[in-house]
């Protein structure tokens, strides 16, 4: 089976232009539909329904459901839009990781120059494609000035705390009677096979042992008990006891059932066409299924949003970043607990009944063609570190690439901003998109009903690249 994104079964670039002023009556009025003009059988109003909710939430994925889920139990009314289905995008295939661990931005001194030495590498897990695009160009320019050393240090403890505010609630929503998230709780392995690996590796650990994240130093003989008993290639690893892991999409269509039940309406196949607004708040949000009208819209498309948060006058600087994961059916020289592979940059993730390895990091904009290159070196990694993985006689169950939201300093945008008093941003997690939803709903639940939040949103803040 192969999973394609919602972007590549719509085609980019041949959606209507999103526009500020509302661009559905305009359209309506220049087309000559006998059913809007001149038929007295037909009333307009019965074909575009009009609906009013106290939070219009704008995406299905994991940050857009739980924003729904925690608004929900506070009592508030909330609409779902998502183009697609409910976790079609980026919360569907990745590598399920729930990661106190990955509390390293990814914007690190001497990134820019190795992302340049693998830049014509068809293989490499980090890439950059070239071209003139001025979103681009300003979003590097922010990512090299996000690298130097103090804003890097300034931003470990803040992913840090969302990472961890994130496992707790979690596992606070294990323990809901009504959800099977099938939390596993392994913790997360991470190994390497060179030299030049070791010492990237002790470094990362000392970091964030400073920041109290615990972890233990093991060699070969631990990493082969740790993983099964099955033959490595890994020199050694370290080892994160409070990482967990599980189903990205069950996880989300979980949640997204439960705040169904709760009475949050979901409606799928719904795009976002434009937004009517008054002074500095949005009136009306025009979509393929007709307006609706809310109190407070919450932002939360990934990828997507800067172009519907352009129509509104707000730029943000995000970057789509494409990675592959490929599935297979759970064989016994997989690996049972997840495992990070240093080198290759690549993670393999064992769930119920099947086993996925995932990884690459491309800036290409949305290119949403699957490259098999990067593919193969995602699948051909795993046998570097775990020769006795033979994805040829492993059954395929599915092929998927998504485009993570990218902010360049690693921070999400999670908070309201000047310019529209009546939206909240909740976008821009890059790769911990899964780890910090939770959080992410509960904080964007907090604002919308002006609640101190479970803490401190400052450095999240959508317009922090708009000051001096």
């Amino acid at each position: 089976m192969l999973a394609m994104t919602v972007s590549d079964t719509i085609g980019i670039g041949r959606r209507p232009p999103v526009t500020g002023a509302g661009i559905l009556p305009d359209l309506l009025d220049r087309l000559d539909f006998p059913a809007l003009n001149g038929r007295k059988d037909m009333e307009p109003e019965k074909m575009r329904r009009r609906q009013e909710t106290d939070v219009l939430v704008i995406g299905g994925g994991a940050i857009g459901i739980c924003s729904a889920y925690y608004l929900r139990r506070k009592g508030i009314d909330v609409v779902v839009v998502d183009r697609g289905s409910v976790c079609s995008g980026c919360s569907a295939g990745n590598g399920g990781l729930i990661v106190p661990s990955y509390s390293i931005p990814l914007a690190s001194p001497g990134k820019i120059l190795k992302g340049l030495k693998w830049m014509f590498n068809p293989e490499s897990p980090f890439s950059i494609k070239p071209r003139l695009d001025p979103e681009l160009i300003r979003w590097m320019h922010l990512f090299q000035r996000s690298s130097r050393t103090s804003r890097f240090y300034a931003a470990i403890p803040v992913i840090r705390d969302l990472n961890l505010n994130g496992l707790a609630l979690f596992e606070e929503l294990n323990r809901e009677a009504d959800l099977d998230l099938r939390l596993a709780q392994q913790g997360f392995l991470s190994v390497f096979n060179t030299p030049r690996g070791l010492d990237e590796i002790r470094k990362e650990a000392l970091l964030l042992q400073a920041f109290d994240i615990p972890f233990d130093i093991v060699g070969a003989d631990v990493v082969r008990d740790m993983t099964g008993g099955i033959r490595t290639m890994a020199g050694g690893g370290v080892f994160f006891p409070m990482d967990a892991h599980l189903d990205p999409r069950h996880f989300v269509l979980q949640v997204a059932a439960s705040a169904r039940r709760m009475g949050v309406r979901i409606h799928e196949s719904t795009e976002v066409m434009g937004f009517r607004t008054v002074g500095k708040r949005i009136v009306a949000v025009e979509t393929t299924r007709g307006d609706i009208v809310a109190r407070n819209v919450v932002m939360a498309g990934g990828s997507w949003s800067t172009r519907m948060l352009g129509s509104l006058g707000i730029r943000i600087p995000m970057q789509p970043a494409k990675g592959y994961s490929v599935t297979f059916t759970r064989t016994k020289t997989c690996p049972t607990i997840p495992v990070g592979l240093l080198e290759a940059k690549t993670v393999l993730t064992p769930l119920e009944e099947t086993f996925r390895v995932a990884g690459t990091f491309t800036f290409a904009g949305f290119d949403a063609v699957y490259r098999q290159r990067r593919i193969k070196a995602v699948v051909r990694s795993m046998t570097a570190y775990f020769p006795d993985i033979d994805p040829s006689s492993m059954n395929l169950v599915e092929i998927w690439q998504g485009f993570r939201p990218c902010s360049p300093d690693g921070l999400p945008y999670i908070g309201r901003t000047a310019r529209v008093e009546n939206l909240i941003i909740a976008t821009g997690h890059g790769m911990l998109g899964i780890t910090q939803a939770p959080i992410s709903g509960k904080i964007v639940s907090t604002l919308a009903t002006e609640d101190r939040p479970p803490l401190d949103i400052g450095p999240l803040n959508p317009d922090r690249f708009s000051r001096p």
